[in-house]
């Protein structure tokens, strides 16, 4: 049995919507912030450029981030999408199954044309 397959047969976008019809923007704030700080030893340069952006270059981006999504009023945390503690191992096998995290280590990483004109005023 397909464990991401919808009640109609079709698949999802992604596995948080097929089991809890969680919109993508709530997951990516929901996750965003903790994303970001377990990313951060590959994508400091660029968290600096998120900082610098947000005006704030004594914070580090992921707390900028969270306070940004807070402010806005989107939800911050599972309870608020309607997911509980004892599905969370649930989702981390299911993204773990997803396409993309067993294709990103086989895909040959390209800069964007624009990242080496980018540098952060952060120090």
């Amino acid at each position: 049995m397909d464990v991401i397959a919808r009640s109609d047969g079709r698949k999802p976008w992604n596995r948080s919507r097929a089991f809890w019809s969680v919109p993508h923007g709530h997951c990516t704030c929901v996750t965003l912030p903790e994303v970001m700080r377990s990313n951060k030893p590959v994508t400091d340069e660029k968290q600096k450029l998120i900082s610098e952006a947000l005006d704030d270059c004594n914070r580090a981006a992921p707390d900028l981030v969270a306070d940004l999504i807070e402010s806005v009023e989107m939800p911050n945390q599972f309870h608020k999408v309607g997911v509980s503690r004892d599905q969370f191992e649930l989702i981390s096998r299911n993204a773990t199954l997803d396409r993309w995290v067993h294709s990103w280590g086989t895909r040959r990483r390209y800069a964007h044309p624009r990242s080496n004109r980018l540098t952060s005023q952060c120090a």
